[in-house]
């Protein structure tokens, strides 16, 4: 089963069949309670994953996401922050919002007004990953997408926090120096 292809699973939900969903949570289920966990209780996580599969099933079709795995992954990402929300009484959990006060340096005054120009902006934002040394795209990677900590990540690298924090600093000022070459950032 995990050998489907996206393009196959993606077929299922046109095809409106029953097992679109129960593929989706084999293939995928593992990955989004993962990612979920790292930002939200168990509990919550778990009912955040089912409510993307149900996300999926009200939007495609007609929707046709050129990624799936990622589609699913952002879909998840916006549940969670709404749960968080929810959770928090319209404040963010602490560790969501340290990471999006870090981002904002070099993405809060994008440029970017409409879907199809932040659309772009991840197209130039992945470029500028894929520039990268692989260890340092990854651990960006790992912090903003996956919600790792610092310390989790210092564990990993096996590096102190203070030269994970300084790594990160200097990935995000050369990403705003490269957002303001490429004309989607004004600071």
């Amino acid at each position: 089963m995990k050998d489907l292809k996206e393009e196959e699973i993606l077929d299922l939900y046109f095809s409106r069949s029953d097992d679109a969903l129960r593929i989706t949570e084999k293939v995928y289920g593992s990955r989004l309670l993962r990612f979920a966990s790292n930002m939200i209780c168990n509990e919550d996580a778990m009912e955040c994953v089912n409510d993307t599969y149900l996300a999926a099933w009200n939007v495609i079709p007609p929707e046709r996401p050129h990624n799936f795995l990622s589609w699913l992954y952002k879909v998840l990402r916006n549940i969670v922050c709404d749960r968080i929300d929810w959770n928090t009484a319209s404040k963010r959990g602490k560790r969501v919002n340290v990471l999006l006060d870090e981002l904002a340096e070099c993405i809060s005054d994008s440029k970017a007004s409409y879907e199809g120009e932040l659309s772009e902006t991840g197209r130039i934002i992945s470029d500028f990953l894929n520039s990268m040394d692989k260890d340092k795209r990854i651990m960006f990677v790992r912090r903003y997408w996956y919600g790792l900590s610092i310390s989790e990540l210092s564990k990993e690298y096996a590096v102190s926090q203070s030269k994970i924090k300084t790594t990160l600093f200097r990935i995000r000022k050369e990403l705003k120096e490269y957002l303001i070459k490429e004309g989607v950032y004004y600071g």
